[in-house]
């Protein structure tokens, strides 16, 4: 039931939805969608937030999206937000790339596979500078 609230709160109450996924996680420490959502929405968060504030929301969602990978290698959500962290967020287009390689290889839903597209499209350009 947490993790079907924190799901509905994603993007209405992202604190909210991420104390849930932090409930989550308490109880299942080894859940790749909490660690992978709870990832997603601190990296989100963290663009307004100021000083080590932002480094710490990041280097966390970097921790738990890698995590989240080791406990779920099939789960797609994970490559794909640690792509778009690395590349959005820290402007590392070579991190990103084989991420969002293996996000594509994977086939994320049908929902975002324009959007991942075009991320990869944006990747592969600055790799090619």
């Amino acid at each position: 039931g947490l993790l079907s609230s924190a799901r509905q709160l994603n993007f209405s109450d992202p604190g909210k939805a991420i104390e849930l996924y932090t409930q989550v996680l308490k109880l299942e420490p080894d859940n790749a969608e909490a660690l992978t959502y709870r990832s997603w929405i601190l990296a989100l968060t963290a663009r307004a937030a100021t000083g080590s504030v932002i480094q710490l929301a990041l280097v966390t969602a970097v921790k738990d999206l890698m995590r989240a990978q080791e406990v779920d290698p099939e789960y797609p959500d994970a490559h794909c937000f640690l792509g778009i962290v690395y590349f959005r967020f820290l402007s590392n287009a070579s991190l990103a790339k084989p991420q969002l390689d293996t996000c594509k290889a994977m086939n994320p839903p049908k929902e975002v596979q324009s959007f991942v597209d075009s991320i990869v499209a944006e990747v592969d350009k600055a790799l090619a500078k």
